[in-house]
């Protein structure tokens, strides 16, 4: 989803003066798709969007967060013996 959603946000979170100018490489559109959800949902850049696209964007926000601290706990696990969860 991320990489074919990613165009309906760039109109509104583009940093570029025409936001048809941004990468299409499957890299930075993941890494925008990390940048617009999280300014979105800390409020750090909030432009009016539709209903829609708001829930994708917290949706997306608490996918990433749970994707990345299992991966966490996973290099934890492997390199340390760590588990923080057993």
């Amino acid at each position: 989803m991320c990489f074919h959603g990613i165009r309906r946000l760039d109109p509104y979170f583009s940093r570029l003066l025409d936001f048809r100018q941004e990468s299409v490489s499957p890299f930075d559109r993941f890494c925008r798709m990390h940048r617009y959800s999280f300014l979105y949902t800390l409020g750090l850049n909030k432009p009016r969007v539709s209903l829609s696209l708001s829930l994708w964007l917290y949706f997306t926000c608490i996918s990433l967060t749970v994707f990345w601290i299992s991966m966490i706990i996973g290099q934890l696990k492997i390199h340390f013996g760590f588990n923080p969860l057993a």
